[in-house]
């Protein structure tokens, strides 16, 4: 409910701090564990937005992109 009070979450989080674990929108890692660089444009981290006119994807947000669909394919394979 809180979030209708006008709570300012990072982009691609949907729930506030204590509620559950939010996830990087570009990498899907978990907030502390993201290896998104700043854009340099807009002062964002984690927006995929910047992607296309800022910024490319690196090799850590790669590998940690195959592994967090590799976790989920295994996930959803139990």
């Amino acid at each position: 409910m809180s979030r209708l009070f006008g709570w300012s979450l990072p982009p691609g989080c949907v729930t506030l701090p204590g509620e559950e674990d939010c996830y990087c929108a570009v990498c899907g890692s978990v907030d502390d564990k993201c290896v998104c660089p700043e854009c340099p444009v807009c002062g964002e981290v984690g927006n995929p937005d910047c992607y296309k006119p800022h910024l490319v994807l690196n090799e850590a947000q790669l590998e940690r992109i195959a592994e967090n669909e590799k976790a989920m394919k295994e996930e959803n394979e139990r």
